[in-house]
């Protein structure tokens, strides 16, 4: 059987529930696997990887993970590291839901926008707002640290807001998000 070609993936992965939106649009090869794809989103929202994930299908009847020994039958998850994007993500439209941090529960819609033959390499393309912090406390806790950051002067964010005094809301830095990105997958493509 001849090799399928190769093809890539433009996402589009917004954060639900918060306005005005947190947005990213970025491009993998579909060579790589679903747990890049969460590699990704890591990097692109700002996250640190210090907290559980899971990506589900359509209705949450597939389960893209890393595999568990907690993982019950009823719940079958499907091994994320064994898994291309180009399994999952065939056409334009299709979609998984990306959960991080069970506690904050920050669910982002991930979704193809296109996919188009050829390799490109890793790269975001436009977004908009920084990705919430960690252990901000989910979408409630983040609205509320908004609310914190418009009450609170900078000289007194510092010993105010768990987040430290340089967390910008608004702040989204394209060129330093890329060359992280091709950093991060230099020797995966």
């Amino acid at each position: 059987m001849p090799d399928a070609p190769q093809v890539t993936i433009e996402f589009e992965a917004t954060v639900r529930s918060i306005e005005p939106r947190i947005w990213r649009r970025f491009r993998l090869p579909g060579n790589l696997r679903v747990s890049d794809l969460h590699s990704a989103l890591q990097l692109l929202f700002g996250w640190d990887d210090s907290h559980l994930h899971e990506f589900r299908g359509a209705k949450g009847r597939v389960v893209y993970a890393p595999p568990s020994p907690d993982d019950l039958p009823i719940r079958p998850v499907i091994d994320s590291a064994r898994t291309p994007l180009s399994a999952v993500f065939k056409k334009k439209g299709d979609a998984l839901l990306y959960n991080y941090d069970f506690g904050d529960n920050w669910e982002v819609d991930v979704r193809a926008a296109a996919v188009v033959e050829g390799y490109h390499p890793p790269r975001c393309l436009a977004g908009e707002r920084n990705g919430p912090p960690e252990d901000c406390g989910g979408v409630h806790g983040y609205a509320d640290l908004l609310e914190d950051l418009a009450d609170t002067p900078p000289e007194d964010r510092e010993d105010t807001l768990e987040c430290g005094a340089d967390y910008d809301p608004e702040h989204f830095d394209l060129p330093s998000t890329n060359e992280a990105l091709q950093k991060m997958f230099r020797s995966s493509v």
